[in-house]
């Protein structure tokens, strides 16, 4: 008889600490990122590293570690808050430990907002842009910079640079094509992920959704949303 083979034991993980993964939504280039920033302590304070307060050159980035994608069609997409430590170096080379609040932003154009922090834009390092695919894994939602939940915070803005070549941006609106959301209450399992997920204008209501799993409708009593079933067996 051929013996069963023992597995070593798996070490429980603390998932709040870890945090779900994170892939890239969109190709382009990453122009800008952090990664070694410390996390906010569990209760959402700031941790040891970043007592100051807004402004001052001891309080961490706002943004916390993030990567800032340059995309063919004019805009950045920021990706903010994740897990210290868990972009991949491939993705985000700059080695640092700290960023804070007053590291500049520079953008001299009229009606435009300064973009990207210059401690975090890699043509400042002499290193090109990196190129991410849609779908990459980019690191792990967490709780650096100013957050007192582990979320993550996504921007979307039009780009331009300069006559000095550096990055401004403006508001831009954003159009979701899906969208799902899991209420969570301390000491239990989250609910079923809820969320609407829709091809046709008519679909696009302010109104909540009526089921997550099956076909969704809008609050008109469109069925032109798309079945669901196997996405929300993923997001239960």
């Amino acid at each position: 008889m051929v013996p069963r083979r023992r597995h070593p034991p798996v070490r429980p993980q603390r998932r709040r600490r870890l945090g779900p993964p994170l892939y890239s939504p969109v190709d382009g280039d990453i122009v800008a990122c952090f990664r070694r920033l410390p996390d906010d302590n569990e209760d959402g304070s700031e941790p040891a590293a970043c007592p100051g307060t807004s402004g001052a050159s001891n309080r961490c980035v706002a943004g916390g570690n993030h990567v800032v994608i340059r995309t063919t069609d004019g805009h950045l997409i920021s990706l903010n808050h994740f897990r210290q430590d868990s972009i991949p170096a491939a993705l985000c080379p700059i080695t640092d430990t700290m960023l804070f609040d007053d590291d500049p932003k520079v953008c001299s154009l009229f009606g435009w907002n300064a973009a990207l922090r210059e401690g975090a834009r890699l043509d400042n390092r002499s290193i090109a842009p990196i190129p991410v695919r849609k779908g990459e894994f980019v690191g792990r939602v967490g709780l650096s910079g100013n957050t007192n939940g582990v979320h993550l915070h996504m921007g979307v803005s039009e780009f331009t640079t300069d006559p000095a070549g550096n990055y401004c941006s403006r508001k831009s609106a954003s159009e979701f094509r899906e969208g799902w959301s899991q209420v969570r209450t301390p000491g239990s399992r989250p609910t079923r992920a809820t969320g609407i997920g829709c091809r046709a204008p008519s679909c696009r209501s302010t109104a909540p959704p009526i089921s997550c799993c099956g076909r969704t409708r809008s609050a008109s009593g469109s069925t032109s949303c798309r079945s669901s079933r196997a996405r929300c067996r993923r997001w239960r």
